[in-house]
């Protein structure tokens, strides 16, 4: 799988939310399809980004990296008005 910027966008948007329910919403998705996509990013990583816990998902330290960089290059794109 070739990550892409929606994929960047799904995991700043799952960090910020820390909720599966309220991520699903505010992209649209059900929680399953966030689910499966977040496990299909995870496994291009190697690894977990996030501990699942119920609802509630915190970063992994992987996670907390691949946040900080994905953050970045969002806000790289949105400077060059992508």
């Amino acid at each position: 799988m070739n990550l892409e910027v929606g994929h960047l966008r799904l995991v700043v948007a799952v960090a910020d939310a820390e909720d599966v329910r309220a991520a699903a919403h505010q992209l649209q998705l059900t929680q399953q399809s966030l689910l499966e996509r977040l496990a299909r990013i995870e496994a291009a990583f190697g690894g977990a980004l996030f501990a699942h816990g119920g609802q509630y998902l915190e970063p992994t330290p992987a996670g907390r990296y691949v946040i900080g960089c994905a953050r970045g290059i969002l806000d790289a794109l949105e400077d060059l008005g992508g």
